[in-house]
């Protein structure tokens, strides 16, 4: 993770890796892939926020903003492994924090 600041500004550049792993052991013997190993997943995430007001956060963000498309693994109804992934693709987000 990297955060940069300036006056009230910060920016942050955030890194999400998970490795290649292991596919359900359930599954692995009907799957073709060498090691039935789900391939690694890096996403990264940006957001600028703004503290200049007094007990008040503004924030903007992008997650996953190089739009990684996740591992896919056949063998589950979704098409990916719902405990490690989501399959929002890009998201843009606004957020107000109140201080009390």
């Amino acid at each position: 993770d990297l955060a940069w600041y300036y006056d009230d500004f910060q920016v942050g550049l955030y890194n999400r890796y998970l490795g290649d792993h292991g596919q359900d052991e359930d599954f692995a013997f009907f799957n073709s892939q060498e090691g039935a190993k789900i391939p690694s997943h890096n996403e990264w995430d940006l957001r600028v926020e703004y503290s200049g007001f007094p007990l008040v956060t503004l924030s903007v963000g992008i997650e996953n903003f190089t739009n990684e498309e996740i591992p896919l693994d056949w063998f589950r109804t979704e098409g990916y492994d719902t405990s490690f992934y989501n399959n929002r693709g890009r998201f843009i987000y606004t957020q107000a924090g109140f201080r009390f």
